[in-house]
């Protein structure tokens, strides 16, 4: 057992070690050709140019947000007369409805609709919208994110590529107060980072809620949302790359969206990504290690598919090797030398001698710090923020800590997919 947890432990830090270091070279092989490619070019059209655009807002429940997220989406810098934004009451209990339509009331001849349906999740009710849609573009907008004015401008010229069937923008956490919200804000920034370098190889794997823009054609054509799906953005995003359509992030433009900030409304929403994710990814594994899918099929599905296991057998393993062996080699010693093993515990605790020091595992995983605080010295800068903005704090909690919280939602992902547990929105 010993051995394995060993193995375990030391195969995974080479993969982890193999995978920044990879980030990296792709980073700096393309650096130049990507930042041309995110999404520089500004429309230049004159408003009777520009293609109509559809925003779906699905809302459950959201009568704090809904009023900031109508204004964010009506306060775009684009032509009025080509932007159709559908707001979907997807049976709301709260005054979702009421606080939509007083906000409605101060954008009279604009096209601004209200539709209210029983609750059918956020599937079905991105559906309810693309039914309709009069837009040569698609955008879901979540009911609790905010759009830069300059958001249309900067990503519809990506679509000039007739490959390109999505773009999305840079996503950012809005207005972080306390430390979870602060390290989410840093999670953000790594994971667009990480967007930007799977982009180069055509690798994205998920395409968020907030204010991704889709062409109406292509949606349509592949039958719109899953609406029995609690991740329907994830499941979209495989299904575009089994049709091989591009997916293009854009870096110069900016989403805002509110992250969670108690633990439990943190655990609530990672618990349903989490899950959703692996549902897909078992969904599709037909794709992993499949040359029809290139780099996708061998980056990105393998990842997708055995990426929680892997954390918690990682977690398993570090647990075993450095604590519980351990532990257990100290409790058979005080049962031979016939003392109390709590007396014995308290005298070995002083020099350490119930941790197993793997010094070498110490200098590899220094190592594999070292080199992600660079990818994170990358990720702001790409997302023009300051390392310091929110405190240094927020770094070594993100890079030391942040993993183990996210272990522990994994682990009651999979207490909930033993016991068929799931939920919607």
């Amino acid at each position: 057992m010993l051995t394995f947890a060993v193995w375990l432990v030391w195969g995974t830090y080479f993969v982890f070690l193999y995978l920044i270091i990879f980030w990296l070279l792709v980073l700096i092989r393309e650096n130049n050709a990507v930042v041309e490619k995110g999404g520089l070019v500004e429309s230049k059209n004159k408003p009777s140019d520009y293609p109509t655009v559809t925003v779906a807002i699905p809302a459950w429940n959201e009568e704090e947000n809904i009023r900031e997220t109508i204004e964010s989406v009506m306060g775009l810098d684009y032509s009025p007369d080509k932007l159709e934004v559908i707001i979907v009451n997807d049976g709301s209990t709260d005054q979702t409805e009421a606080v939509a339509k007083r906000v409605m009331g101060q954008y009279a001849g604009r096209k601004l609709r209200l539709i209210t349906q029983p609750n059918r999740g956020k599937g079905a009710a991105l559906n309810t919208a693309l039914q309709t849609a009069q837009g040569e573009f698609f955008a879901p907008m979540d009911a609790d994110s905010l759009i830069r004015r300059d958001a249309l401008r900067y990503m519809l010229p990506d679509f000039e590529d007739q490959k390109v069937a999505a773009v999305l923008p840079l996503m950012k956490v809005w207005q972080p107060h306390n430390l979870l919200q602060r390290v989410q804000w840093c999670e953000y920034l790594v994971s667009v980072f990480y967007k930007h370098l799977m982009a180069i190889l055509d690798c994205i794997s998920i395409i968020p809620g907030p204010f991704s823009v889709h062409r109406t054609r292509i949606l349509r054509e592949l039958g719109g949302f899953d609406e029995q799906n609690i991740t329907e953005d994830v499941e979209l995003t495989l299904r575009l790359q089994t049709h091989h359509h591009k997916i293009v992030q854009n870096f110069h433009t900016e989403v805002y969206t509110k992250a969670p900030d108690t633990w439990r409304r943190f655990y609530r929403q990672r618990n349903r990504w989490y899950k959703g994710t692996f549902l897909n990814a078992w969904r599709y594994r037909k794709m992993a290690l499949n040359t029809k899918y290139g780099d996708f099929g061998f980056i990105q599905m393998p990842r997708m598919v055995v990426e929680g296991a892997l954390l918690l057998l990682v977690l398993g393993a570090l647990l075993y090797t450095c604590l519980l062996n351990p532990l257990a080699t100290q409790v058979r010693l005080a049962l031979l030398k016939g003392v109390d093993p709590w007396t014995h515990f308290a005298q070995t605790l002083t020099d350490f001698s119930l941790v197993d020091h793997e010094w070498p595992a110490y200098f590899f995983v220094a190592v594999i710090y070292t080199l992600g605080l660079v990818l994170i010295r990358y990720a702001h800068k790409h997302a023009r923020e300051p390392m310091r903005k929110h405190g240094y704090l927020v770094i070594p909690f993100y890079l030391f800590l942040y993993w183990m919280l996210t272990t522990i939602v994994y682990v009651g992902v999979f207490a909930d997919l033993v016991r068929g547990k799931t939920h919607r929105w």
